[in-house]
């Protein structure tokens, strides 16, 4: 009775727990595998392990309770003496097995803390992951954004590249032209030039004879000079004469000799103009 009693409460209720215990690793082994490769194999491996020993175990259990089945039927054709030193052999080999037992939990939940702890790292690595991979869209977009930016910026440049270009064109069209007018300008100013002189010389030489009789002197008829006795001179009324031969003149009388108004020596002005002084190289 203490027999079955020690095999049921003993080894049964450890193999269910180690069994469970198997059970979770696993479990939690296959799921790890997803996302470890290093790690998860290695723990793969000592689980496995755990397993096979924990099968041994329990197969040396199943053969020591049959030895004890075995032992329990014998009692009667045995003697005191070696059933006692049977059943301490085998209560020490249960011990050894409890040992052992109690040896794979002590690993098992190493297993565990380890498991824990890989699991922890594993997440803090997710996250290190995760947001190292919003960072890095993050710069993407930006990289994108600039990169369409600066497209946008390049093809504007090449637009007003296209709209200079063409600016330049028309305005050295327009320079050419400007410049052939420029010189047809040139061309036509100097024949117009030619035309203005020698319309200013037939001018000049029409001007030297229909004035030829407005600056001669009335009363001598010679032309008068720019200085000296017959320099020109005018009367009040307006008439012009030479100088001397005025004052001779109004000396005899005391009137204009063309107008006839009154006039005396005190009406006698000195003229000063371009027209009026043709004489000065003499």
């Amino acid at each position: 009775m203490d027999t079955d009693l020690i095999h049921k409460n003993s080894f049964d209720s450890e193999d269910a727990y180690a069994a469970e215990q198997v059970e979770w690793l696993l479990q939690w082994n296959n799921h790890l595998c997803l996302e470890s490769d290093v790690g998860a194999t290695a723990l793969q491996m000592q689980l496995i392990s755990v397993n096979s020993l924990k099968e041994k175990l329990k197969l040396k259990l199943d053969e020591l309770g049959e030895m004890l089945g075995d032992a329990c039927s014998s009692l009667e054709h045995r003697s005191t003496n070696k059933l006692d030193d049977e059943f301490q052999t085998l209560k020490a080999k249960l011990e050894e097995t409890e040992n052992k037992i109690h040896l794979l939990i002590d690993r098992d939940l190493e297993l565990r803390r380890k498991v824990e702890q890989l699991t922890h790292e594993l997440h803090f690595v997710t996250l290190q992951k995760d947001q190292l991979t919003i960072e890095r869209d993050g710069m993407i977009l930006k990289l994108e954004e600039q990169e369409s930016d600066y497209k946008g910026m390049v093809a504007k440049q090449d637009q007003q590249i296209r709209s200079m270009q063409v600016i330049i064109s028309e305005s050295q069209h327009e320079i050419c032209q400007k410049e052939a007018l420029r010189r047809q300008l040139l061309v036509d100013l100097e024949g117009q030039e030619q035309v203005h002189l020698q319309q200013m010389e037939a001018q000049r030489q029409s001007l030297v004879e229909n004035n030829e009789d407005s600056i001669t002197c009335s009363i001598c008829w010679v032309t008068w000079d720019a200085d000296g006795d017959h320099r020109v001179v005018s009367l009040a009324c307006g008439h012009l004469f030479g100088n001397s031969c005025i004052r001779n003149y109004l000396m005899r009388s005391e009137s204009c000799p063309i107008c006839r108004q009154a006039a005396n020596v005190q009406h006698i002005r000195f003229i000063f103009g371009r027209h009026v002084i043709p004489n000065q190289t003499q």
